[in-house]
């Protein structure tokens, strides 16, 4: 269920988590971006949150079309329009602890192989895993 939005106030972080649960049923790939973000604030005009460090999640609303999709779950959510203030990380430069899958689809998935940092940051945010190595194999055909 939607939070009350007719008392005065705003419960600000607990809103934050249950937009993002909100969120994860009907986009989730934007979700996981969101949860590498820092919630700031949340007034009754506008949300303001901090980038991520990662190079993917932090140019993932750099498109006008994630944005005006952010503006409009947030309408759904909250019931009224919000600005949405996205503020820059400072310490984007400095590695970050890598957020890991909460469960795991496979326990006995082979060693997670190393890949050049974006490529880790796609696979991370959509919670994706490396399978086999080498090109795909031909179907047999005959």
């Amino acid at each position: 269920t939607k939070p009350s939005q007719s008392a005065g106030t705003l419960s600000g972080n607990d809103d934050w988590e249950g937009f993002l649960t909100f969120l994860t049923a009907r986009n989730r790939p934007m979700s996981k971006v969101l949860e590498e973000w820092k919630f700031l604030d949340l007034s009754r005009d506008a949300l303001q949150l901090r980038k991520g460090a990662k190079s993917f999640s932090g140019a993932y609303f750099d498109d006008p079309e994630k944005r005006d999709q952010l503006r409009a779950y947030c309408r759904e959510f909250f019931g009224r329009d919000l600005r949405i203030d996205l503020l820059e990380d400072p310490n984007s430069s400095s590695p970050k602890k890598r957020i890991t899958p909460a469960k795991s689809r496979k326990a006995d998935k082979a060693p997670k192989k190393t890949f050049p940092p974006p490529v880790q940051d796609i696979i991370d945010v959509f919670q994706g895993e490396v399978t086999s190595e080498g090109p795909p194999k031909k179907p047999v055909s005959g």
